[in-house]
This record gives C-alpha cells, sequence and structure tokens, in this order.
C-alpha cells in the first residue's frame, strides 16, 4: 500500500486516476492486481468533511495497492499519469519527473518490497 498527495488543483487526483493504464480504480484494495482509490470520494466520502480535513484525507490523497505487475511498467504508468495530471492543471510549475526521481526512487523501493 503507498499513500501520496498529488501537486496541481483540486481535480489533479482524478486527473491522475483517470491516467493510469495499469492501476484500475477500486475501493477494495485487497486483489492481485494493481489498484488506486481517491479516499475522500470513495472509502472515506460517508465521513464529514471537516473531520476528513481533521485526518488528513483531502482530495489531493491517493492511495495505490500495488500487485503483481512488473516494478519497471508500473512505474511508468504512475510516471505518465503525474505528468498528465499535473500538465492538464496547468499549474505554473508543472511536475517534471526525471528518470531519477527521488520520489520514484523511493516508491520503486516500496514496489520492489512487494
Amino acid at each position: 500500500m503507498v499513500s501520496f498527495r498529488i501537486r496541481g488543483d483540486d481535480g489533479a487526483a482524478e486527473r491522475f486516476l483517470t491516467r493510469t493504464k495499469l492501476f484500475t480504480l477500486a475501493e477494495s484494495l485487497g486483489g492481485v492486481e494493481s489498484l488506486a482509490e481517491l479516499p475522500s470520494k470513495m472509502t472515506h466520502a460517508s465521513i464529514p468533511p471537516a473531520e476528513r480535513a481533521n485526518l488528513g484525507i483531502g482530495n489531493d490523497l491517493i492511495r495505490l495497492s500495488v500487485g503483481i505487475e512488473d516494478v519497471e511498467d508500473l512505474l511508468e504508468d504512475i510516471k505518465q499519469a503525474l505528468e498528465g495530471a499535473v500538465e492538464a492543471a496547468d499549474v505554473a510549475s508543472p511536475l517534471k519527473v526525471p528518470q531519477q526521481h527521488p520520489a520514484l526512487e523511493g516508491l520503486a523501493s516500496a514496489l520492489a518490497a512487494n
């Protein structure tokens, strides 16, 4: 399980989730395939917004459950989805994810451990 916050406008997380090709959008994160969710609109949607905010569950929080797919394929999918989600937001400093981005290195370690 990997959780992270995405930079950008309020729609960046949703754009990220619609751009992944290997991660399936699902509330149940317990399968062998890689799954993704947006807790604020899925698993925790019934919690009042103020309480979600106190819990740190904002519209920018994404959770990924890593399955049995190839690690490099998953990393490439995450990279292209992040770039597309942030570029679509037309933010002042779009996210550029170089090949050796520290966040991707940490994510690669987390994915490999599964």
